[in-house]
């Protein structure tokens, strides 16, 4: 039998042939086994062949077509398993980052633009520039790995990454977790924060009314995003109590 080497190292793999053994028990072909799992047969073929691992979703898939557990599944893949949804959940994080930072950058950059002389404002295009282009090139791939992963919603992300990524000492890491687990006040906040360097580059051009109300929305935002966390928190609380 064929072994996943490389970064999983030189360990026989099993699962392979556990997928094999379940899809001709259930007289599947890969074309309808890649149908039912949303994958191409080519990945049905890696599979097989221990060539890759499936992931977390996936492997959940499968087991709901063969009758079967995830546990039964991976028997003592599961290091590995675990590992590559790590590394997909790091990968999906660093490509969610790269482009919401840029995206901060471009606005930040725009506002910079405002009243400048002509040299420093093609400076600041071409960075804006630049920026858009870090932007494109991560937002794609990150989509597309939303897409494979089924994650249609922002607190369907956030629980992926929670879920997938390991706890490490890494502050970067830990970081990430924190964002995710609170991101409403978080994006919140980053919003209040963005509206307070509005005004701060804009306030002599603007009214102490239009200044008021701008303070009042960054104050409610905050407020808001609070008072949702706290609710989702108690539900949660409820739910588990309940089981």
């Amino acid at each position: 039998m064929l072994g996943v080497q490389g970064r999983y190292g030189e360990a026989d793999m099993d699962i392979g042939s556990r997928i094999r053994e379940h899809r001709a028990a259930a007289g599947m072909k890969q074309d309808e086994l890649a149908q039912a799992c949303f994958v191409s047969r080519q990945t049905i073929s890696n599979w097989e062949r221990n060539r890759t691992l499936p992931d977390i979703e996936s492997l959940k898939a499968i087991a709901g077509i063969f009758g079967t557990t995830v546990d039964a599944l991976i028997g003592d893949d599961a290091p590995a398993i675990v590992e590559q949804a790590d590394e997909e959940a790091r990968r999906l994080v660093s490509l969610w980052a790269a482009s919401f930072v840029s995206q901060i950058a471009v606005f930040l950059l725009a506002l910079m633009a405002y009243n400048q002389n002509a040299a420093m404002s093609d400076l600041l295009a071409i960075l804006r520039a630049f920026f858009l282009g870090v932007y494109f090139a991560t937002a794609i791939p990150f989509y597309r790995l939303e897409r494979k992963k089924g994650i249609r919603t922002t607190n369907d992300l956030c629980c992926y990454v929670t879920d997938h990524m390991k706890e490490t000492e890494s502050l970067a890491i830990r970081a990430a977790r924190s964002y995710f687990r609170h991101y409403r006040f978080w994006t919140n906040l980053m919003l209040g924060l963005l509206i307070l360097v509005f005004l701060l580059v804009m306030g002599p051009n603007l009214t102490p009314d239009i200044i008021i109300l701008a303070a009042l929305l960054v104050v409610s935002i905050l407020g808001f995003a609070h008072i949702v966390e706290r609710s989702e928190k108690a539900e949660n609380a409820d739910d588990s109590e309940a089981r």
